[in-house]
């Protein structure tokens, strides 16, 4: 038996083992599918003598691609390795070998999010339409919805979406650039309309393995359908019970059906799991049977069956998150900080238990906020490199043509972009046109840009070692942009620190600056390089899919966040609200913790909620229910207040009193104007003097 296959159960030999027909894995959570992937990988090249260069693997994230690369490399003894990747970094690599069958130019840019979203309030501006109803977010949103289902918007549609749809695609064609629906989408329509290009890669490619199959979208679906279909040697892996991004696109029918697509597949449950203790799996497969739409499974463990899952009902938010903050103190003398997550439904749930973190001195970190590469200094540099790579990218033209500053205006940047679209020219072309809009300085400011970006282009193609590093030094120094950020002296050092951190990033690539560019925009939420610190970590439920902790808070058990307020009459989205319960809950190996409040501040407004109908849902054996009484904890609410006969909330603050906040600690309240939820307090802290609304303001007062 080959030591492929050893330390695996059963039928996680028998998956690995599978060959000749195409094979669904239904991995549940903690079940070691990772483990099964590569195995397999290394499988069949050293038993069945596949060769490396046959074999593509597609994952959703890069920190998967990379985890599948290191241990595929471990198992496989060879400098021969496979396509292990993403969806779109797969689709990067075939448009810049293939996109000219479809009369584009592979020296594309890819345009992120921020990029998007500004083209859109460009158009929404130049189509005089009212931002109040057609929002950038919201139009973005929907041009998404129609790229993920890969269909033309037409008459059914609102006829300005439709206007906005097309204005961006042109403006997106015109500038070279490409969005991370297109990557996927172009490869479709390249393999539809181009059979001889699509048999390269099918014979190319003759074994293919995706991951996390229960998350792809019709595009993603129809590429890996597109390429399977010659040789028919595809093993898909999923689990439909963790299927939580249908917001984005994903299609769970996708892996119900796969029996369906192709016949003589075989199915494989991996149904142990090694994760989490027996009390979790039950409580969580307790919760998960309650879902009609779904592949029927039982995860079991031989773990140990683990305490109790604790549920805390408290008065208010701010106590919820004081009680949470109590509790990692005390689990912080067992567990280490980097094993102990809060697993958040919203976005919004962050602020008050982050201000829990800094009152009790808890060191933490929020993953999925500010990304390194969406920092503005690094998104500057990264524009500069653009323009380099393509120079007709008007968005990264329009970010640093006057930045540092050169004398160049918005009106005539304006005037310059205009014309030029106007005229069919590109930018360097329209420079040089005679009926050029411009006044002369302008005119001269832009020419020295351009001139600029041509002794930048020269110095990148003599460079011969670290050559995106070495480049992004060059244009730190030659633009002045170095010289700019030191002028800072509030800032000016971690500016210059986040670059050197860009110039050391880049010297560990060796790829070309095309290739470099595409890595940094697929860049995602959790691609992050830096070890795991010693810190608690706040996140999104939907963010921690695919990772475990020791120990998980899931604060927000109630009604109106978990299940959202959004999904309450809808069945469909109901079942995805505890699908995404059921993955929070899986993702903790020893401990779980849940908690509500009676009463939170969301969108300005007070909203008393029930506990979450899920509550009822776990087995009650399972569970240890504690209610904190509201006196106990009066003294860490928001603020000091009282109902009225009219229900009005009455805030009890006075000029002299002395209050402590969590962030600036102890303060003397200086002056009090207005009243009921329009209070507003001058407080004096150490720091200087604040203005806070009363309402809002995490405030406890301290007693004489």
């Amino acid at each position: 038996m080959s030591h492929l296959l050893d330390h695996l159960n059963p039928q996680q030999q028998e998956a690995v083992s599978h060959f000749g027909s195409p094979l669904l894995i239904v991995a549940g959570a903690g079940s070691g599918k990772t483990t099964v992937l590569t195995r397999k990988i290394a499988f069949l090249i050293q038993e069945f003598g596949v060769t490396p260069q046959h074999i593509l693997g597609i994952t959703f994230t890069n920190k998967a691609a990379r985890e599948m690369k290191e241990r595929v490399a471990k198992l496989h003894d060879s400098t021969d390795t496979p396509f292990l990747g993403t969806f779109h970094s797969f689709c990067v690599y075939v448009l810049r070998r293939d996109f000219h069958h479809l009369g584009r130019n592979s020296s594309f840019n890819i345009a992120d999010q921020q990029d998007q979203t500004q083209i859109i309030k460009g158009l929404i501006k130049a189509h005089n339409l009212s931002e109040n109803t057609y929002s950038a977010t919201g139009v973005l949103y929907k041009i998404q919805d129609f790229k993920n289902r890969m269909i033309i918007p037409g008459s059914s549609e609102d006829r300005h979406i439709v206007s906005l749809y097309h204005a961006y695609e042109k403006q997106l064609k015109d500038n070279g650039l490409v969005d991370f629906n297109d990557l996927i989408n172009n490869v479709v329509l390249l393999f539809q309309h181009h059979p001889m290009v699509l048999k390269t890669y099918q014979d190319w490619y003759n074994f293919i393995l995706v991951d996390e199959y229960q998350d792809t979208n019709h595009s993603q679906y129809t590429l890996v359908n597109l390429l399977a279909k010659a040789y028919q040697n595809i093993t898909v892996v999923g689990d439909f019970d963790q299927n939580i991004y249908s917001w984005r696109g994903a299609n769970s029918r996708n892996i119900l059906n796969f029996e369906k697509n192709y016949p003589t597949c075989k199915t494989i449950y991996l149904e142990q799991n090694y994760r989490s203790t027996k009390r979790i799996l039950e409580t969580a497969n307790h919760l998960i049977t309650h879902n009609v739409q779904r592949k029927e499974k039982n995860l079991w463990t031989e773990n140990e069956i683990g305490d109790l899952i604790k549920y805390t009902q408290t008065h208010d938010e701010r106590a919820e998150a004081q009680n949470i903050a109590k509790e990692i103190i005390t689990l912080g003398e067992k567990h280490p900080l980097s094993e102990i997550v809060i697993l958040l439904r919203t976005n919004a749930q962050s602020r008050i238990l982050e201000e829990a973190m800094v009152h009790q001195n808890i060191p933490y970190r929020v993953l999925g906020g500010l990304k390194f590469f969406a920092r503005a200094d690094v998104k500057d540099i990264l524009s500069y490199l653009r323009l380099i790579h393509n120079p007709q990218d008007l968005i990264a033209f329009k970010r640093v043509v006057n930045v540092p500053t050169r004398g160049i205006g918005d009106t005539s940047v304006s005037k310059f972009t205009s014309f030029c679209d106007a005229q069919g020219l590109s930018l360097r072309e329209g420079l040089a046109h005679p009926d050029l809009p411009l006044p002369t300085k302008a005119k001269e400011n832009i020419t020295q840009f351009f001139e600029l970006i041509t002794r930048l282009q020269t110095f990148h193609a003599q460079a011969t070692q670290d050559r995106i590093a070495a480049l992004i030094q060059e244009i730190l120094s030659e633009s002045g942009y170095a010289q700019m950020i030191q002028n800072d002296r509030i800032k000016g050092t971690d500016r210059l620190e986040i670059l050197s951190e860009l110039v050391t990033m880049a010297r560990e690539e060796e790829v070309e600056l095309g290739e470099y560019l595409a890595k940094v925009a697929l860049v995602s939420d959790l691609d992050d390089n830096q070890p795991n610190p010693n810190v608690v970590t706040l996140m999104t439920m939907h963010t921690a899919k695919g990772l475990e902790f020791e120990v998980v808070f899931i604060p927000g058990f109630e009604e109106g966040i978990l299940p959202h307020y959004k999904s309450k009459l809808d069945p469909n989205e109901l079942e995805e609200e505890r699908r995404l319960c059921y993955v929070a809950l899986t993702r903790a190996k020893k401990k779980a913790y849940l908690s509500s409040a009676q009463q939170r501040l969301i969108f300005g407004e007070l909203w008393r909620n029930e506990p979450s109908r899920f509550l009822e849902e776990l087995p009650p054996e399972h569970l240890e229910k504690t209610n904190k009484s509201p006196s106990l904890f009066q003294p860490q609410t928001s603020s000091t207040f009282t109902k009225s006969s009219t229900n009005a909330i009455l805030f009890d603050y006075r000029p002299g009193e002395k209050v402590h906040h969590a962030q600036w600690g102890q303060g003397l309240i200086q002056k009090v104007d207005g009243e009921g939820e329009k209070m507003l307090l001058v407080v004096g802290f150490s720091n200087g003097t604040k203005k806070l609304l009363a309402k809002y303001a995490p405030l406890q007062k301290i007693q004489a």
